[in-house]
């Protein structure tokens, strides 16, 4: 973010506040821990950086780059296909007020276009003879699949499609100050901004809509409606923020634009001596903006977790001399999450089938059994064949059982 907002607008300052006020949102903060995510974008806003490095300075070598990040994103996550009408909106803000950005890089385009052949590969092959399923997905989501009238015209409590679509647009626009993330991934009980500088998103989406004939303004503007309206207003369950991880770099350089302006205007009036204490003080402000959004970060996310990372926690917390063994049925205990944080231990899965519950099954003096709710009743024979364990219920903040654990250490098997 950092790279794409300093070479769009040539600004360092700006693109230091982009970068920080990504850096301490919640929204991008969850999903930088969710790989799937946040993968198109990291690699998408290489791709911004390097196609307008390519532009501004003329190098076949940052386009030709651009090409091959551009190819990468194609192949991820489907939110990152909006890297291509990005890149479109790029071109046609260079044609309107910087041609020579065009008819000085003939060359440099070409090379960003077999940039993007070499990164597809034999992918290519594949998404041209099977559209539909490279396809599949955006068609699963977007609201006039008529699965997803229905189930938005019960949400709504509506029997209209514009007024489907109102509510959409509704919240959609308001994600960014009022509306919740409605993602299975995050549910994150607060909008997408802190409501100290989310009033700034505004003013700086009315700034870059004024000066539309710069071709940096033009660009961001436009790349903005585009990811809120295919990524949020016509999917389904607006907003899910999953599909709009795009939008949050986007939406800190439009907040980020206000506060460098605050700065400007300092300069222009001539009060430069006064621009420090200004600096000084937008630091501070971002620093107690940070501190008040991790701590609430924190507090809701805290236990919001699945049973397998719950699972993952616990044996994590326990030393490593304890062995694991479990009997569960939504997870499996040696998938990536338990074997990762429960690592060295070993780590047995048993059938949930299994007639006896004997000591060869699970071997060792210190361990511990992981049961999920459905199988609680074979704590019975945990406790006959490991006499002296110590129980303990796992359960959600609503009181919901979640896993038990069974607990046998410093002890000879029987």
């Amino acid at each position: 973010t950092y790279l794409f907002t300093w070479r769009l607008f040539d600004r360092h300052r700006l693109a230091i506040l982009a970068a920080a006020l990504i850096t301490i949102n919640p929204a991008h903060i969850n999903y930088s821990r969710i790989v799937g995510y946040l993968d198109p974008w990291f690699l998408g806003f290489f791709a911004l950086f390097f196609f307008f490095d390519g532009l501004k300075g003329r190098r076949k070598v940052s386009l030709a780059l651009a090409g091959l990040f551009t190819g990468f994103v194609l192949v991820s996550y489907p939110s990152g296909r909006a890297i291509i009408p990005m890149i479109g909106i790029g071109l046609a803000s260079a044609g309107l007020y910087k041609r020579k950005w065009l008819t000085d890089n003939y060359g440099g385009l070409v090379w960003m276009a077999l940039g993007v052949l070499v990164a597809l590969g034999p992918n290519l092959i594949y998404f041209i003879t099977d559209w539909s399923v490279y396809m599949q997905r955006a068609r699963e989501v977007i609201i006039f699949n008529p699965g997803n009238i229905e189930h938005l015209k019960y949400t709504y409590r509506v029997d209209s499609v514009w007024l489907i679509i109102w509510e959409q647009v509704k919240r959609s626009v308001l994600l960014f100050n009022y509306y919740t993330d409605k993602s299975a991934q995050f549910a994150y009980p607060h909008p997408m901004f802190n409501s100290l500088v989310s009033p700034m998103l505004i003013l700086g989406f009315g700034m870059s809509l004024y000066r539309w004939r710069k071709p940096a303004f033009l660009f961001v503007t436009s790349s903005f409606i585009f990811i809120l309206v295919t990524g949020s207003i016509l999917t389904n369950d607006a907003p899910t923020w999953s599909r709009l991880v795009g939008i949050i770099p986007l939406a800190a350089l439009l907040i980020a634009l206000v506060i460098d302006e605050f700065v400007n205007v300092l300069e222009r009036v001539s009060l430069r001596p006064f621009v420090p204490f200004l600096l000084l003080g937008v630091a501070l402000f971002l620093g107690v903006l940070a501190v008040m959004d991790w701590n609430t970060y924190l507090r809701e996310v805290e236990n919001l977790a699945r049973p397998e990372v719950r699972v993952a926690r616990y044996l994590d917390a326990l030393p490593d001399e304890i062995n694991a063994c479990g009997i569960t049925d939504e997870y499996r205990i040696d998938q990536e999450e338990i074997k990762f944080l429960g690592w060295p231990r070993s780590i047995v899965v048993v059938p949930p089938d299994t007639a006896a519950l004997t000591a060869d099954i699970c071997p060792g003096q210190n361990l511990v059994w992981i049961l999920s709710p459905t199988y609680q009743n074979r704590l019975s024979e945990l406790q006959t064949q490991w006499p002296g364990g110590t129980v303990e219920n796992h359960r959600l903040e609503n009181g919901d059982l979640m896993f038990i654990s069974y607990l046998i250490s410093n002890q000879t098997n029987p």
